[in-house]
């Protein structure tokens, strides 16, 4: 058949002239600013045909080489610089997870290659204008919208079909799933109402619309489909794999494909064009053309970009948790009522009219136009919620807001105590968080102040972070957590314990943890501010003035760093590793009473004073290896470009810092607004927000206090009496084990491979990583989304064999967090089954565990399951004696699960079978069980099985009934689980299912 070659200029070309024409007509001469920091061949061709259009169109186009250690900081310059429209970074420059953290570093309102986080976020999710009033279109990713544009171009786009959906009908197989081109190219084609295979070396994932493109947004599906499998199925194939070893074979291609290669490398084979109807060689002058569009709409937007980002809020809602939590809130409130000029009772005062500040991100405003916090106060004993409360601020707050215990006995100084607390006033609790949330235009996340050494801040502190991170999994959570001074003999002899339990909650439920302990705080306010006895009051304001200037460029934003997840993406370029030390400098005696330093400030000064370790608000012990993994300095006062290029040379010049060998190693400022209200002795003062390696001593001593205690089992029994710990004590066990994890990683982050921290090779032709174990003969008897299930016909002495369970990587996750995640599942399995199994249920006897491979091997359980049983009994309706046993046995088996707090959380009559010999009930398949002792979770797992009697087997209702029948019977919870049923049941609640 023929092949028609279309070559990337003549798609461009009326780009290139409209561009031109723009320009001209509107007498402006955009700067676009490149920068090339690798030798790449393909980067200085992509440079060189960017300079190339740019002369062409009337750009003006500057590239900029630097040195890798130099970029980051050139990037930032160039941010400032207002005579640039536009800036780009020509990739690879560091690799992997480093080149996602540059991508943020470039301004949203300069991004022309659309890499930020923000324009990622609306690929994905499918927002196609980034206002309101839909006037400004997205700024998209240039090679992914290159690709679209050449496939409207060629008539792969249907227009008869409404905007949005013009692919539907179409299959299109992307082979790269990179962060920069080809996973957002097949978001945005899966948007459009295609199906996409995104191809990589992990595997092949779908992206769909769902069935009838009926999704907003697109979803993505893993498969075990092979490319052999995939390429004949599709009418459009896009290649961009970087090597010139890859070919896609010929031979699977579908006649009259379209082929488009958007690789340096050639990537199909020479005889493509005997298979394809369409071929595009290359996209590159597309691509060119493209970024320079986007430079034309940021070019006009930043206007209206800027004051967006000035008077658009972007709500946090703040929870103070226990008495240190409230003791902090109270001076944060008080500091940053003095900088917006509201009043004691949230009035403004007289003489605040300076404005260009944003309250709303911390207040609202009610109905008579007094400010209120979006502050929730909660404490399990009165005291000091009652000292705030006979405070000159006490009508400062939503009184509302304000929760005490009923019995005002407090948390008793033990985690548990907390935690279960917040599980009995969760609905309480929850619906004053559900109330300002609904209050909120923009909700960026929650800032959570807290102890981990008491009960209440340490124990219903983590119950806040599990309740917010599930019931708000898009929103950001950052604490502000005071660790307990080691130095000193603690009047709570189980603080040991209680930290490990929080630091769990804090490592897998926060994103962002800026860590103070009240060692350092103390220090500093004995040598730094000469308080020969500081109170608490005193180190208090000292938080409270490192809250203030970390919320500073939030509050009087400009157009860097004006949301917290700008501050957070710059801060934490891997997930786990979010634990931030501070450092301020100078104070003075209006943040904190009675402080002494005077002297003549300089931005220089400033920024070097931060970066000794005397001055950081937490206790660590540095080693030869340790490292700064990022810095943000908050600079306020008298500070211009000038001086802090310059200190920065200085900086670099003399060492001051070292940093992580696989990133960039550079300082970032951001310039902040002083308040006008608030007047200071000092012409500057700067605030170092920096993620350090050193944090892991600071762990490292929390697990040495808790091995002490654990090795001699002290104080347990203030633990054992509550259910979490009454059956054993693994919860303590598992802790340790994400805080040895995470101190791990930490010290991996001091060397150079660490960009491949985590990752295993695991051969994919093999099921079981133990050599003894391997099995020829294991059959696939079941493939679902988080695992796949084998039977192995011999296994040890087992006559019927054994069940192996394998959990797979998910390509899409990183893959640190994706080796976390799966180890805590597979423990989590196995950790329900050995306990349901202790208590007398009858589940899988579990064999062996291999967590190299993420491998269960379990008993593997002959008979049928509940729902071939039901299906069986349709025509007597399930009216004989042994379905009723059945019933009787299910319920039992139930409440002796939820009395143990284990939730299965995917109980549908096929995960319950009837064994050959006695018909008894074994639950199986504990992938997504959890332990919980709410009611809510208790009710949603019958809810859910229900549904599946319901969905699956017609009038069943006498038979679910039986089962709640002999489920009240046993459990002594079952009244208010069944009467919270009720209530899950006209909610509606569902969850995904198979009956």
């Amino acid at each position: 058949m023929s092949c028609k070659t279309i070559l990337a200029s003549k798609v461009s070309a009326s780009f290139r002239t409209q561009i031109k024409e723009d320009i001209k007509e509107r007498n402006i001469r955009p700067k676009l600013v490149g920068f090339l920091a690798n030798e790449d061949p393909a980067a200085i061709k992509y440079a060189e045909w960017t300079a190339k259009t740019c002369a062409e169109t009337g750009v003006e186009f500057e590239l900029r080489k630097s040195t890798k250690l130099e970029l980051e900081e050139k990037i930032t310059e160039a941010n400032e610089d207002k005579s640039v429209n536009g800036i780009m970074v020509y990739y690879p420059v560091f690799g992997g997870k480093q080149d996602l953290y540059l991508q943020s570093c470039v301004s949203e309102l300069k991004d022309v290659e659309g890499l930020c986080h923000k324009f990622v976020h609306n690929v994905y999710h499918n927002i196609r204008y980034m206002d309101e009033t839909e006037t400004m279109k997205c700024i998209i990713p240039c090679t992914p919208l290159a690709c679209v544009k050449i496939l409207e171009y060629i008539g792969v786009y249907n227009p008869v079909i409404p905007y949005g959906n013009r692919l539907y009908g179409r299959t299109i197989a992307v082979i790269n799933r990179s962060e920069i081109v080809g996973r957002p190219l097949a978001a945005m084609l899966a948007n459009d109402g295609a199906k996409v295979y995104s191809v990589d070396v992990t595997g092949i994932q779908i992206f769909t619309r769902g069935s009838g493109i009926k999704l907003s947004a697109h979803k993505v599906e893993d498969t075990d489909l092979t490319l052999e499998q995939v390429i004949p199925q599709c009418d459009v194939v896009i290649t961009g794999v970087p090597t010139p070893h890859y070919k896609m074979p010929t031979s699977l291609l579908k006649e009259g494909v379209v082929a488009i290669n958007f690789s340096s490398s050639k990537n199909f084979e020479e005889d493509v064009k005997t298979r394809a109807s369409i071929f595009v060689p290359s996209v590159g002058k597309v691509t060119v053309a493209m970024l320079e569009r986007n430079l034309l709409r940021l070019h006009d937007y930043q206007h209206d970009l800027t004051e967006k980002s000035k008077n658009m809020p972007r709500e946090i809602i703040t929870l103070q948790a226990g008495q240190c939590g409230n003791q902090i809130g109270s001076e944060f409130w008080k500091q940053i009522c003095a900088e917006h000029g509201i009043s004691k009772d949230g009035t403004l005062e007289e003489f605040a009219t300076e404005g260009g500040d944003r309250k709303d991100v911390f207040f609202y405003q009610a109905d008579d136009e007094h400010y209120i916090p979006r502050a929730l106060l909660l404490d399990l004993e009165p005291r000091v919620i009652n000292n705030i409360k006979a405070s000159p601020f006490a009508n400062l707050y939503n009184p509302e807001n304000i929760f005490t215990s009923s019995d005002g006995g407090g948390a008793g100084n033990t985690w548990p105590n907390g935690y279960s607390q917040g599980e009995r006033m969760c609905e309480d609790i929850m619906d004053m968080v559900d109330r300002e949330a609904d209050n909120s235009d923009s909700l960026e996340g929650f800032m959570l102040l807290h102890s981990i050494a008491g009960g209440t801040g340490s124990g219903l502190g983590s119950f806040l972070l599990e309740r917010l991170n599930d019931r708000y999994p898009k929103k950001l959570i950052q604490t502000y957590s005071v660790f307990p001074n080691s130095e000193e003999v603690s009047d709570t002899v189980v603080q040991p314990y209680n930290s490990m339990l929080a630091l769990k909650r804090l490592t897998n439920n926060a994103d962002s943890v800026v860590v103070l302990d009240n060692a350092a705080l103390s220090r500093i306010a004995t040598d730094r501010l000469h308080i020969q006895q500081p109170t608490f009051e005193q180190t208090n304001q000292l938080v409270s003035t490192v809250m203030s200037a970390s919320t500073t460029t939030l509050r009087y934003p400009g157009y860097m760093n004006n949301d917290l997840v700008g501050i957070v993406a710059s801060l934490i370029p891997t997930p786990r590793c979010h634990f931030l030390t501070t450092a301020y400098t100078p104070f003075s005696s209006e943040q904190v009473e009675k402080a002494k330093s005077i002297r003549k400030t300089t931005v220089l000064d400033v920024m070097r004073r931060l970066l000794q370790p005397k001055n950081r608000m937490v206790s660590t012990v540095p080693s030869k290896r340790s490292c700064y993994i990022s810095v943000l300095d908050i600079i306020q006062g008298e500070a211009d470009p000038t001086d802090v290029h310059k200190s920065l040379l200085r900086i670099r010049e003399r060492r001051l810092a070292s940093f992580i060998p696989w990133g960039p190693a550079s300082i970032q400022v951001a310039l902040s607004k002083k308040s006008p209200y608030v007047q200071t002795p000092h012409r500057v003062s700067g605030l170092m927000l920096a993620n350090h390696t050193s944090i892991a001593s600071l762990f490292k001593r929390t697990c040495d206090q808790y091995d002490k205690l654990r090795k001699r089992n002290a104080f347990l029994e203030q633990y054992r009496k509550f259910s979490m710990f009454s059956d054993d004590l693994d919860e303590f066990d598992d802790s340790r084990n994400v805080v040895q994890d995470l101190i791990d990683e930490y010290e991996a982050c001091e060397t150079p491979d660490y960009v491949n921290y985590g990752r295993k090779d695991s051969p994919m032709d093999t099921i079981f990583l133990n050599a003894n174990m391997v099995a020829e003969n294991a059959v696939l008897i079941k493939q679902g989304a988080e695992a796949r299930v084998f039977h192995l016909p011999t296994f040890l002495t087992q006559p019927e064999g054994c069940i192996a369970k394998e959990r797979f990587k998910k390509s899409y996750r990183h893959p640190d967090l994706d080796q976390y995640l799966t180890s805590r599942r597979v423990a989590q399995e196995a950790r329900s089954l050995y306990k349901c199994k202790k208590a007398g249920m009858d589940t899988p006897t579990v064999y062996f565990i291999d967590m190299a491979s993420a491998t269960i091997y379990m008993e593997n359980i002959t008979g049928e399951t509940v729902k071939q049983r039901l299906l069986e009994n349709q025509e007597n309706e399930y009216k004989d004696v042994d379905t009723e046993t059945m019933a009787k046995r299910i319920g039992v088996s139930l409440a002796k699960m939820h009395s143990l707090n284990v939730i299965h959380g995917d109980l549908t009559t096929s995960n319950l079978m009837l064994r050959k010999a006695g018909d008894s009930v074994v639950v199986i398949d504990f992938g997504l069980s959890f332990v919980s002792s709410l009611i809510e979770d208790k009710a949603v797992d019958l809810y859910v099985l229900e549904r599946a009697f319901s969905s699956t087997h017609p009038k069943t209702e006498a038979l679910f009934e039986k089962v709640l029948e002999h489920y009240l019977s046993v459990s002594s919870q079952a009244k208010l689980i069944l009467s919270k049923l009720e209530d899950v049941r006209l909610r509606g609640r569902k969850r995904s299912m198979v009956g």
